[in-house]
């Protein structure tokens, strides 16, 4: 009974740092990525324009 209890209390509170530590390493990946993307478009400016169907005023 115990060794349940301990067994639910670690699988609970492991399950939850996963969950977190994903999250943000998750989210850090979406970031790097999203970076990338925004260079092969030609930086902000561009992505900004592509993204909301914007023309470059002269």
């Amino acid at each position: 009974m115990i060794l349940q209890s301990i067994y639910d209390f670690w699988c609970f509170y492991f399950g939850e740092a996963a969950t977190w530590i994903g999250s943000i390493v998750g989210l850090f990946y979406a970031g790097y990525r999203f970076r990338k993307h925004v260079e092969t478009v030609g930086g902000w400016k561009a992505w900004r324009n592509d993204y909301f169907g914007l023309e470059d005023k002269k």
